[in-house]
């Protein structure tokens, strides 16, 4: 990864780009050695895993057991759900449209806790799935079906069946609003209650260690960009750049630093916004989006990001982050 190593350059007596060189301050104090390498501007930018930002996250959700043997009176109820794992409310930014339920036989709660966070959890390990289109703020056992067809569930719904788990989720956005862990157990409850604190995630996300995109100022040819050469996310997991479907360009108004903890918001809180369909593509010209000469839009004193979204995926954080730059004059 290309780092720019900060340096003092006014007080810096000689300074040579990409060489070590001795320099001196006003005082006559002895820096040592320096070494300043810059990010070339691009005209053709080829983004690569060097211009990613880093993400991680912990998930915890809570185990509420349900009554064994007593699914036909299990209700999951979220009318005191008022903003989600992400901060948003309920009402204003969201409505729970579905809610899904889950079944794994071979993992256990902390085990699907972790490989969510991790993006990492494959359908393979589903061994059931059923959804459930609510008309209130709750769910009965009984009122969810396979693929728009009545099951019985409840009948299954007994102690040593695997771990169950109930996500809500709506369009809005990828991933679920929130969850919970509902495993069958000998005295547990019939009614399953939902809160703001039933599931919290913690993002840690990283955009100031990546490596920038510089946009040279030249005329000579359009800003292309290709995506093409990407082969991991933020997380670190491989990536499939036919998965993606959305590009984000975005100006703020804030420092860098702030953005890291609105990962789930970069749209929402930009001062201006560029969104553009990527689907079956690698390749886009900059300029017909940002207007001739894309570096000129990009002012010195302010902060603009360059993400790509997977929109079908259970993850709504980008897959791919960077900060955009034009070349200094």
């Amino acid at each position: 990864m290309t780092r720019i190593l900060l340096v003092p350059l006014l007080l810096v007596g000689c300074v040579r780009v990409g060489d070590v060189s001795k320099g001196l301050d006003d005082s006559g104090l002895d820096l040592g050695d320096s070494t300043i390498e810059v990010v070339p501007p691009c005209e053709t930018c080829v983004l690569t895993d060097a211009n990613n930002y880093h993400y991680s996250a912990s998930l915890d959700v809570a185990v509420q057991p349900g009554l064994a043997g007593g699914g036909d009176t299990l209700l999951i109820d979220w009318s005191d759900l008022t903003r989600d794992i992400h901060g948003h409310v309920r009402g204003v930014d969201f409505e729970i449209e579905e809610v899904l339920l889950l079944v794994f036989l071979d993992l256990s709660p902390e085990e699907i806790s972790a490989r969510l966070a991790d993006d990492d959890l494959p359908q393979s390990e589903v061994s059931l799935y059923a959804s459930c289109t609510p008309t209130d703020d709750h769910c009965a056992l009984a009122d969810f079906g396979v693929l728009g067809r009545d099951v019985e569930l409840e009948q299954y719904y007994n102690e040593g069946l695997g771990t169950w788990m109930a996500l809500l989720r709506s369009d809005a956005e990828a991933g679920a609003h929130t969850m919970v862990y509902l495993p069958p157990q000998s005295g547990g409850v019939t009614e399953v209650v939902i809160d703001d604190a039933t599931s919290t995630i913690t993002a840690n996300v990283d955009f100031h260690s990546l490596q920038p995109l510089v946009l040279s100022q030249s005329t000579e040819s359009p800003h292309t960009l290709n995506w093409g050469r990407l082969e991991t996310d933020g997380i670190g997991n491989a990536l499939a750049t036919h998965t993606l479907s959305r590009m984000l360009i975005a100006r703020y108004d804030q420092p860098v630093k702030n953005l890291e903890t609105q990962v789930f918001d970069l749209e929402t809180i930009a001062v201006e916004t560029w969104n553009v369909p990527i689907s079956g593509q690698q390749e886009l010209n900059l300029d017909d989006v940002l207007g001739e000469n894309a570096a000129l839009r990009i002012a010195p004193d302010e902060t603009w990001l360059l993400a790509l979204y997977c929109d079908s995926c259970a993850n709504p954080a980008p897959k791919f982050v960077t900060t955009l730059q034009a070349e200094a004059k």
